[in-house]
């Protein structure tokens, strides 16, 4: 993982503070956690990041109109959302993207990818947007096999 292209790009923007820019993770929605864990303890150097779970602040949480600057936001939450409900957040992603850049530092967001064409469906502009979209193949995420086996039956009881 720390020799993706998207990772070098990643840890350039938090050391120089380039401010806002969006970064999709493309990966099995089972593994949002720990790979978001395993980014944000790569990190740590850079300050704690800011996690936000869009199912359970919605869209609101995400964009409060107070960030910390120069803070790496890792969001997830489309992997446990109905299909619906996430096609509908990522609508209102769409048509409130502008307002995303009070984040003031990069953003991860972690996409089932399964659910990544519809996405594109929902939110062609968001994607488009000032963001790249990077598949996280289970191997780069060097997270211990306990803990997966953990997160897939944690995944699988909320199903």
């Amino acid at each position: 993982m720390k020799d993706s292209r998207w990772f070098r790009r990643l840890q350039g923007a938090l050391e120089f503070d380039t401010g806002f820019e969006i970064f999709l993770l493309l990966g099995r929605g089972a593994l949002a956690r720990p790979a978001l864990t395993r980014i944000a303890e790569i990190l740590r150097r850079f300050g704690e990041p800011r996690w936000h779970r869009l199912d359970l602040d919605g869209i609101d949480g995400l964009l409060a109109d107070t960030q910390p600057e120069g803070v790496l936001h890792l969001v997830h939450g489309f992997e446990r959302m109905p299909r619906d409900a996430a096609a509908d957040l990522a609508a209102r992603l769409n048509l409130n993207r502008d307002r995303l850049e009070l984040l003031r530092g990069p953003v991860i967001f972690w996409i089932p990818e399964d659910f990544y064409e519809e996405l594109l469906r929902q939110a062609p502009d968001f994607v488009d947007w000032r963001s790249q979209a990077s598949v996280v193949p289970d191997a780069d995420i060097g997270v211990s096999a306990e803990m997966l086996a953990k997160e897939f039956l944690r995944h699988q009881a909320q199903d």
